[in-house]
């Protein structure tokens, strides 16, 4: 594995269009499957775009506007 396939939540928030407290409830409550390195959570790339793919019409991608 190379340290570049792996994205912060900052990442993950620009490539999802979410924003950043998004994407941390989302690694926290590991929707997305995370890398845990000490106290840091990492999402693999790929493990982020089979998320996509998994999930391109459901209701948990389009969001809730309260989320």
């Amino acid at each position: 594995m190379n340290a570049s396939n792996l994205m912060t939540a900052r990442q993950i928030a620009e490539f999802l269009q979410v924003s950043r407290s998004k994407a941390y409830r989302m690694m926290e409550l590991r929707q997305i499957p995370v890398i845990q390195i000490g106290k840091n959570l990492r999402v693999r790339l790929d493990d982020l775009e089979e998320f996509i793919r998994t999930h391109r019409d459901s209701e948990e991608m389009v969001g809730r506007r309260n989320s």
